[in-house]
């Protein structure tokens, strides 16, 4: 089954999605969800974040490693946002990963399973995700790239 996102911006977006939709041909599933996914500045952000946080925590803890650090931001900020605004996921998270232990939590969150969660949001879900990491880490002491100091359009 081939999947084709459109992310909707403005009219001359939904134009073409409305044509799209109008040169299909045969039977098709169409959703629509709101709000448009992370941007790449979002996601480089998150990124920056996550090195120089493993950076940070290396020196308390030499085996900590950036996918941990990934898999930690992932379950202790991602997931409440999720769980918090779609039902569907709350109910599957809770029947199928809140019972687990948090070192199993932990380790699905990262590779090779890699549960999504950074990659469902939305860039507004992401904006919450990204100032609730800046403000908690920043608050213990880390010192993260600021993304207003940079000029980033998140």
């Amino acid at each position: 089954m081939k999947t084709v996102n459109f992310a909707v911006h403005n009219d001359t977006d939904k134009a073409k999605l409305i044509n799209h939709i109008k040169g299909r041909e045969g039977k098709f599933t169409v959703s629509l969800v709101d709000g448009v996914k992370r941007s790449v500045n979002q996601n480089r952000l998150q990124r920056k974040w996550v090195l120089e946080l493993t950076e940070q925590m290396q020196q308390l803890n030499p085996e900590i490693t950036p996918e941990m650090v990934r898999a930690t931001l992932k379950l202790h900020y991602g997931v409440p946002i999720l769980r918090e605004e779609s039902e569907a996921c709350r109910l599957q998270y809770d029947k199928i990963i809140k019972p687990l232990s948090y070192e199993d939590k932990l380790l699905l969150m990262q590779e090779p399973i890699d549960f999504p969660v950074t990659r469902l949001m939305t860039s507004k879900q992401n904006r919450v995700y990204l100032d609730n990491i800046f403000r908690d880490m920043g608050g213990k002491g880390f010192v993260l790239t600021d993304p207003n100091w940079q000029g980033w359009d998140l």
